[in-house]
């Protein structure tokens, strides 16, 4: 097997119900001619099984507007995937929660930045009954089994030190880990402060840390549990993408440093584009029709190339 990577996000859709303006919407460009359907996405998901990929994430966009998002979930749920899990804003998790478990989806990310009306609309929609809806689906998740649930937050320069206490404290109420994470260097956060996720622990929490544990997760990557006294959990990771350079164009890429990832995953986006790189120090592909013809043999080839 010659792909290092075992991890697999897959876009599901390029559109979304809120507009954060810290993301990076998985490096897709512009509104998409062609989205990937369910069989297509079987047939994708099939092969990198095959090929090895043991991590499968839908993102988006959001993926709960997607109308087939439940038969996308029932058809990779039939795969048997060892690591399978869904990124969401939670805006329609109250009405989905129950549904994405029937349909078999194992485990939730949430990303949930502030609770502060005016930084919310601000940075991610005019809307603010967006707050409560992805509150109430967060409680409606645990409801329904989802109780390893975790919670994204990015850090970037718009953060209010609030922001980031009151999502804390939300965690630590439901028992859940809240999961920090740098913001990676796009768009309107081309200029970001560029800090790293101890500099902000240090900065914030430097004198409510009860215990911290440093271990390495199952992809090597070095990571570390921090809890308060009050009995809050984050999760930090200590390596950055520039520290595995998993290509041999790293070396010598302008924007090596840039890479904030701490993991290496590849990207399948919504329109059938592969995408190896964030960076793009390794080009992307258009895979489009290698799918939609069903064209197994090209698809691995393309696949095993990319290291």
């Amino acid at each position: 097997m010659a792909i290092k990577s075992k991890y697999l996000r897959l876009s599901v859709t390029d559109e979304c119900n809120l507009h954060c303006n810290f993301c990076h919407k998985e490096g897709q460009k512009g509104k998409a001619k062609y989205l990937l359907t369910l069989e297509d996405i079987k047939f994708v998901v099939s092969q990198c099984v095959n090929l090895g990929f043991d991590k499968f994430k839908l993102t988006g966009g959001e993926p709960l507007i997607k109308k087939d998002i439940l038969d996308i979930v029932s058809v990779m749920s039939k795969l048997n995937l060892p690591n399978f899990s869904m990124i969401t804003n939670g805006v329609r998790l109250k009405e989905l929660a129950h549904k994405l478990r029937q349909a078999g989806l194992p485990r939730l990310n949430v990303t949930i930045q502030t609770f502060n009306e005016d930084v919310f609309k601000k940075t991610i929609h005019e809307d603010i009954e967006n707050i409560k809806r992805t509150k109430n689906g967060i409680d409606q998740a645990l409801k329904v089994g989802y109780t390893d649930l975790k919670l994204n937050f990015v850090y970037h320069s718009d953060v209010l030190k609030k922001d980031i206490n009151d999502v804390t404290y939300f965690a630590s109420e439901r028992n859940l880990t809240l999961v920090l994470l740098p913001v990676l260097l796009k768009g309107e956060r081309a200029d970001d402060d560029k800090r790293s996720a101890e500099d902000v622990i240090k900065k914030l929490f430097s004198d409510k840390i009860e215990k911290e544990e440093d271990f390495l997760d199952e992809f090597g990557i070095k990571k570390r549990l921090i809890r308060l006294h009050d009995g809050a959990k984050i999760l930090i990771r200590l390596n950055e993408l520039s520290d595995i350079s998993p290509y041999k164009e790293c070396a010598s890429c302008g924007k090596k440093f840039e890479c904030c990832e701490g993991i290496f995953p590849i990207r399948i986006l919504s329109d059938g584009t592969l995408l190896p790189c964030m960076e793009e120090g390794r080009a992307r592909v258009d895979i489009k029709d290698i799918i939609i013809s069903r064209n197994d043999l090209e698809f691995r080839k393309i696949m095993n190339g990319i290291i």
